[in-house]
């Protein structure tokens, strides 16, 4: 919602989504971030940067309309910097798998964070790469678990850089 930097969760009811639900989701917070990554089979998730409070929040929709959430701060010191990049992928709500910016105290490391539960309430967090620059937009595929591909702008040097990753952690 851009008039309150809200973050909508709407449920369309119909094909071309003329009727549908919407939940309002933070409102008042302020949500700007390099991207909002959903996924749902059949129940919902999806991950954002709140950049106010430089957190990286993972959201569980309890409920199909997201009308009830469970909320996980996985990252709280990802820095303040607007437009940093967060990319998901699941096989399913139980295995999601982020990369995003780590853009705290200017560091803007590359990380990779692997969920063990459908909240992501116990998670692992491996640095792929330190210092890369600016690393957003930021892009990630798996195909499964220990077998993910990530992309990212280093915006300094203006490359787009690909990493393979060698195993379930990324490291």
């Amino acid at each position: 919602d851009g008039n309150h930097e809200n973050i909508t969760f709407a449920v369309c009811t119909n094909v071309d989504c003329t009727t549908n639900s919407v939940e309002y989701l933070y409102q008042s917070a302020s949500t700007q971030s390099g991207g909002i990554s959903l996924f749902c089979d059949p129940q919902c998730g999806f991950v954002f940067h709140q950049a106010d409070a430089g957190d990286l929040i993972f959201v569980r929709c309890d409920t199909n309309s997201c009308s009830s959430t469970t909320t996980t701060t996985i990252d709280s010191d990802m820095g303040t910097v607007a437009g940093a990049g967060v990319s998901m992928s699941c096989g399913t709500l139980s295995n999601c798998i982020i990369a995003y910016e780590d853009a705290a105290a200017s560091v803007n490391d590359l990380k990779y964070v692997v969920c063990a539960d459908n909240t992501c309430s116990s998670s692992t967090i491996t640095t792929v790469a330190s210092n890369p620059g600016t690393t957003f937009p930021t892009a990630i595929s798996c195909l499964t678990t220990s077998s993910c591909r990530i992309s990212y702008l280093e915006q300094a040097e203006g490359d787009i850089t690909y990493v393979g990753c060698p195993n379930a952690s990324c490291g």
